[in-house]
């Protein structure tokens, strides 16, 4: 498995298109194919909104921005099994022990909890997990 494809990938691709695997299909082990798409419709209304030239051109740079945020959620989590190929530089594995107190702090801690999970489902970015509230919870012995 490669880490640039999300886990399941080619396993879910076949059943979900109609075609050859696109390269930017979400696979709904993660459940951010719903999120993804309300998220760029409310871009596609702010794009059909400014009646300016070039509406997909802007478009598509913003929705860029969304499906970024997808996938660095899912090749980030498929890296935490040992068959995914995949870089895991120094900074990688800071985060992925990071995100394994995240997960072990949200069990008890309610804050960490909503955060973690408005993450999840991508109403915040997943740097809401290093605000100084929710990383002191987090790194408390």
């Amino acid at each position: 498995m490669n880490a640039r494809k999300p886990f399941g990938y080619d396993a879910v691709s076949p059943l979900t298109s109609h075609g050859p695997p696109c390269p930017w299909q979400l696979t709904p082990v993660y459940g951010q194919g719903m999120s993804v798409a309300c998220l760029e419709a409310v871009l596609l209304g702010h794009a059909l909104a400014d009646r300016t030239d070039d509406l997909p051109q802007r478009f598509f740079d913003s929705a860029s921005d969304v499906v970024d945020v997808a996938w660095l959620l899912a090749t980030t989590a498929d890296l935490a099994f040992d068959e995914t190929d995949g870089s895991r530089s120094l900074p990688t594995r800071l985060f992925d022990r990071y995100v394994s107190r995240v997960v072990d702090t949200a069990h008890d801690d309610g804050e960490v909890s909503s955060t973690y999970g408005r993450v999840l489902s991508m109403e915040v970015p997943p740097t809401a997990l290093l605000r100084p509230g929710v990383a002191a919870r987090v790194l408390r012995p």
